[in-house]
């Protein structure tokens, strides 16, 4: 009987001594884990910067190759006749009543690259590229000028702002509204607003900075800054990290525990 007492201890013992080694190692190799996630996310966090650079020069080379270009939104499908090139130049010298002679010197003039759209829907922009770009800019100046019209309906004119430029404008849509509800005369230049405020004019390098002073200032702005929803989306991600290195670990230790 005592035998068989000191037989189970031993036998005990060594069973806990291999629980105990496999436990060290499910903790080494946890361990291991760990870090080799904090070595991913920091080269991935290296790589969103690296292509957020790559992104900034590419908006800029974009944003450069249309400097000399400007689109007019609101003419109907089918208007432009055969050539978009003829019907532009002879748009804008009526409307805008040029100095006869004037060279616009248009290098290209087409419908924006997408689908048709249907009857009920907005035409698609006209996008012309001149020679020179104080050309463009004197006809865009004079169109801002002049309200024009074609079949009843206005017609707009604005640059032709690459893709990632259009959403940082398009940001400022809802304090667009909230200013012309309030009467309030502001401008949008590039990417920047420039409101002019009864204390003073001042311009607001983005969306984010322009409502955030527009709230002090006792606007009802209901606003999630852009940092604040990248910063959400960072902790979503990271948590989805930490769970799967959690679930890794419990995998490892399960494995063990089979074995």
């Amino acid at each position: 009987m005592k035998e068989d007492l000191s037989r189970f201890r031993e036998e005990m013992m060594c069973e806990l001594q291999n629980q105990k080694g496999s436990i060290t190692e499910i903790q080494t190799r946890v361990a291991d884990l760990e870090a080799a996630c904090f070595e991913m996310k920091n080269e991935l966090l290296e790589t969103l910067e690296r292509n957020k650079a790559m992104n900034d020069k590419l908006v800029d080379l974009e944003s450069r190759s249309r400097r000399n270009n400007l689109r007019i939104y609101g003419v109907p499908e089918g208007k432009e006749g055969r050539s978009v090139s003829e019907f532009v130049t002879d748009l804008l010298n009526k409307q805008l009543k040029l100095p006869d002679g004037s060279e616009l010197q248009i290098q290209r003039a087409h419908r924006a690259l997408v689908p048709r759209p249907p009857p009920n829907k907005a035409p698609r922009s006209i996008i012309v590229n001149f020679l020179q770009f104080n050309t463009k800019e004197i006809i865009l100046k004079k169109a801002w000028e002049q309200k024009m019209e074609m079949e009843g309906k206005r017609l707009y004119f604005d640059n032709d702002y690459a893709s990632d430029v259009i959403e940082r404008r398009k940001a400022y849509g809802p304090l667009k509204a909230a200013l012309k509800q309030k009467g309030i005369r502001f401008q949008t230049p590039y990417t920047k607003m420039r409101i002019f405020w009864d204390s003073g004019v001042r311009t607001y390098e983005n969306a984010d900075e322009t409502a955030s002073d527009m709230i002090k200032r006792g606007f009802g702005l209901t606003w999630v800054p852009k940092e604040n929803k990248i910063r959400l989306a960072k902790e979503r991600n990271q948590n989805l990290l930490d769970n799967h290195t959690m679930k890794s670990g419990l995998k490892e230790k399960n494995c063990w525990q089979r074995n």
